[in-house]
């Protein structure tokens, strides 16, 4: 088992700027759990691309997931395979360190090589994309795979947070019918452009540059009504369920506010990215201490944002805790003199 903490820094070129947030690492076995805490970034609100830095004959980036940075700040958690990375052929040994990218050529990194020669800067990182298959060879990759996918969409019934048998089975049902369309439309798509085995790379800083133009094309078309606009996601059946199961809670009203109350088990109803949460030390502790947690939706415009939250007082000590194990903003409850309300955490749904 090895666990650390480093600290992100804003980079313009190669020149290391002002510290922008944590990165905690706690690998067990193959798996590496990752936490990526971005702050201090002003009012950057941007779709951010997260990036193990490997040293290999010059920099490669192996993504690893994209995360959301609102207002300067933005979390990250997920759980990879780290022997070899992911499905590239690197292992955690040759990490160099973590970068996220966001807006126009920026750059947030942590190095985890104390090397004095070793030097980020955005234009020298070079995209790892795996070898594209020849249509034959990456049909018969999907027809083994898919007996996969059809039991990992049962391993993850299994792990959900009870429901009745009905609900799970239908759900179970979704997740499955979900991977084989996943799966189908990457078939399609790379049967049609694949050409080579040959790997692709790109430098981040030349990827980032029609960032920003697939970004509002990718926000133009979901805005564009489809056939199956009008029925509930998995989700959307999950947070009526909760509702119905739990304490409705009075709250930001003013905000338009949707909030219950909520056992920590709960956690499993969530989307699985979110599930490492119900290991945070800050949340468990404060659920200890009141014996519940929250969790509600409010409107920013036209878009959705979901908050967890852990109920406590306004205190220096508490905010500086909060802040560190990802839960930086604070909701006064404005019930009383007091300074109580709750540590907030912002989760993805969809």
């Amino acid at each position: 088992m090895k666990r650390f903490i480093t600290y992100l820094y804003d980079y313009t070129g190669a020149v290391k700027g002002k510290n922008a947030g944590f990165v905690k690492v706690d690998m067990r076995g193959n798996q590496c759990r990752l936490e990526i805490h971005v702050r201090g970034l002003g009012q950057v609100t941007e779709q951010g691309i997260l990036y193990f830095i490997i040293e290999d004959s010059g920099l490669n980036g192996v993504k690893v997931g994209e995360m959301e940075i609102l207002r300067g700040q933005g979390d990250y958690g997920t759980i990879i395979k780290c022997n070899p990375i992911g499905d590239s052929p690197y292992r955690f040994g040759q990490i160099a360190g973590v970068c996220v990218t966001y807006g126009d050529h920026q750059m947030a990194a942590s190095k985890w090589k104390e090397d004095p020669n070793l030097q980020f800067a955005l234009q020298d990182i070079h995209i790892w994309e795996p070898p594209q298959l020849e249509p034959e060879e990456n049909l018969q990759k999907q027809e083994k795979l898919q007996p996969k996918a059809d039991a990992s969409a049962a391993q993850i019934k299994k792990e959900t947070y009870s429901e009745p048998v009905a609900q799970q089975s239908e759900q179970s049902a979704q997740q499955s019918a979900q991977l084989r369309t996943d799966g189908a439309q990457t078939q399609i798509k790379q049967v049609e452009t694949s050409k080579s085995a040959v790997p692709r790379s790109a430098s981040l800083e030349t990827k980032q540059s029609t960032a920003s133009a697939t970004q509002q094309s990718a926000a133009s078309a979901a805005k564009q009504p489809t056939a199956s606009a009008a029925q509930e996601t998995g989700w959307a059946k999950t947070w009526k369920q909760l509702q119905a199961q739990n304490e409705k809670l009075e709250f930001r009203k003013e905000r338009n506010g949707d909030w219950i109350k909520m056992d920590i088990k709960a956690i499993r109803s969530l989307p699985k990215r979110n599930w490492y949460l119900g290991n945070n030390s800050f949340l468990v502790h404060g659920f200890f201490n009141y014996h519940y947690l929250i969790l509600g939706r409010e409107m920013d415009g036209d878009k959705e944002r979901w908050y967890l939250g852990v109920p406590g007082f306004y205190q220096q000590q508490e905010r500086v805790m909060a802040t560190i194990f990802g839960f930086p903003e604070f909701f006064n409850s404005q019930n009383g003199a007091e300074p109580f309300g709750y540590w907030i955490h912002t989760v993805e749904m969809e």
